[in-house]
C-alpha cells in the first residue's frame, strides 16, 4: 500500500489528475456555455429535482461554476479548494443520477454538455465516469492538506515568491 501513496501523490501523478479532471470540467463548462441554454434547462428538469422556476439560474450558475473550477484544477489556482469544490459537485451528480436510475426516469441526455456533445452515454456510463473523477480527487486533497501546496500550480508559484516570515 506504500507504494500507491508513492505514485498516487507523486508530482507528475498530481498533474495528471488535475488536467485530467479539470479538463473534462472546462470542456463539459464550456460546451453548456456554447449551446443554447433551453438544452441544458431541459436536461436539468429531466431529472425532476428542481422546481422549474429555479432552473434557468441553476442551469447558469452551474455553466460558471464548472468552467471555474476547471480552470482552477488545471492551472492549480486554490487548488485544494478547488478539488474539494469538484469533489461536492461530482457528489451531487452522483446523487441526480443515481435517484434517476433508482426512479426509473427516462434521460435521454445526462446533460453533461448541455446538448452541445452528444456522446451517447448511458445513466450508469456517467455514474461510472463521476465515481471514478472523485475518486481520482483524492490524491489532490491528500497532498494539499495541511497548508501543503501541490507543486507545478500557480499556487506554489505564489509560495515561492512571497517574502520569508520574520
Amino acid at each position: 500500500m506504500r507504494w500507491f501513496n508513492k505514485i498516487a501523490t507523486h508530482q507528475l501523478t498530481l498533474l495528471v489528475i488535475r488536467i485530467i479532471v479539470g479538463g473534462v470540467f472546462l470542456l463539459y463548462g464550456v460546451a453548456k456555455a456554447l449551446a443554447p441554454l433551453d438544452q441544458f434547462n431541459q436536461s436539468i428538469l429531466d431529472y425532476q429535482l428542481l422546481p422549474e422556476f429555479i432552473v434557468p439560474t441553476f442551469a447558469v450558475v452551474m455553466v460558471i461554476v464548472e468552467i471555474a473550477v476547471g480552470l482552477s484544477l488545471i492551472l492549480g489556482i486554490y487548488t485544494r479548494y478547488a478539488a474539494l469544490a469538484t469533489g461536492a459537485l461530482l457528489i451531487v451528480f452522483l446523487i441526480a443520477i443515481g435517484q434517476a436510475m433508482l426512479r426509473g426516469l427516462a434521460l435521454p441526455d445526462c446533460g453533461c454538455s448541455g446538448g452541445f456533445i452528444k456522446l451517447g452515454e448511458t445513466p450508469v456510463e456517467v455514474f461510472v465516469r463521476d465515481a471514478i473523477m472523485l475518486v481520482m480527487l483524492v490524491p489532490i486533497l491528500l497532498k494539499t492538506r495541511a497548508g501543503q501546496v501541490a507543486p507545478w500550480t500557480v499556487d506554489k508559484w505564489f509560495e515561492l515568491r512571497r517574502p520569508p516570515k520574520v
